[in-house]
């Protein structure tokens, strides 16, 4: 999605989805254009997966795989509508001070996201706080998971380099997704490839301790608990890094974040930074 300074504010359907629900809650008509109707990633004891309201009615103008750009033209053409949206100004958000919170990591990104730069997303903790408040950074474009795996963000980020090797390539993954395909760093390191790595450490893979408890399974058990947390023992990401031959750093408190990041992406090649988060 190419977002940012000068371009058109979209807004993502949130992930929970009592969340999402509010935010769709009132619609009468639903557009699919090459989408299928929005469903949770879960369907929980609670409730089925559909987002969709009651009573909204979907219409379907593009089918999956089909040429929307055109379509929606035709469709602007035929009811005689404005095409010219309304664009954000640039608008960074303050430099946050202390402890690392999912918030304030998003702040540090928001600041320093290169013109023209590629954002490869698997923040999971991180990733929705951090695109809303790049909302209006300098434009850019991003690159969201589709569906639900994880480990996926630092190979797209190779993908990224290989495909706009002019362009500044900014990754942010959670620890435990990077564990999947930690060995992305060898290649970046091998081909050169202009990547900064940020994975943010809570030490665990707190989405499946999350979803867990949401599916009314009660508290994780200590077995149970033992399979989501990454602390014993606890996991170098740095000397990972930098066994790969990735420049590597880790920060613990937003000034040094905001620092080092800077610092990062105006160097060429691939760096690595371990954020610990509060």
């Amino acid at each position: 999605m190419q977002r940012g300074a000068g371009r058109v504010l979209v807004e993502r359907i949130p992930y929970f989805p009592e969340d999402a629900e509010e935010a769709l809650k009132g619609l009468d008509h639903m557009v699919l254009c090459g989408s299928k109707e929005p469903v949770s990633f879960f369907s929980y004891p609670t409730g089925g997966g559909t987002l969709v309201p009651d009573g909204c009615e979907l219409h379907t103008l593009v089918p999956v795989g089909g040429d929307v750009v055109p379509s929606l033209a035709a469709l602007a053409d035929q009811l005689s509508a404005k095409t010219t949206a309304a664009t954000q100004p640039l608008l960074l958000p303050d430099l946050p001070n202390g402890a690392i919170t999912p918030e304030a990591a998003s702040a540090v990104l928001a600041r320093n996201i290169p013109e023209q730069a590629v954002v490869v997303d698997e923040g999971i903790t991180v990733g929705f706080p951090a695109y809303a408040q790049s909302a209006r950074s300098a434009p850019h474009d991003w690159l969201f998971i589709t569906g639900g795996g994880i480990g996926w963000a630092m190979p797209v980020a190779i993908g990224a380099a290989v495909a706009a090797p002019e362009k500044k390539i900014l990754c942010i993954q959670g620890d435990g997704g990077a564990m999947y395909t930690i060995q992305a760093l060898w290649t970046m390191a091998r081909e050169n490839l202009d990547v900064t790595t940020v994975i943010f450490s809570n030490r665990g893979y707190v989405i499946l301790d999350i979803e867990l408890q949401r599916h009314g399974l009660g508290p994780a058990g200590v077995n149970a608990h033992r399979l989501m947390d990454m602390d014993e023992p606890r996991i170098d990401f740095v000397k990972l890094a930098d066994a790969q031959g990735v420049d590597a750093h880790r920060v613990e408190d937003c000034g040094r974040f905001s620092e080092v990041l800077a610092d990062c992406l105006q160097q060429p090649g691939p760096h690595f930074i371990e954020v610990m988060m509060a």
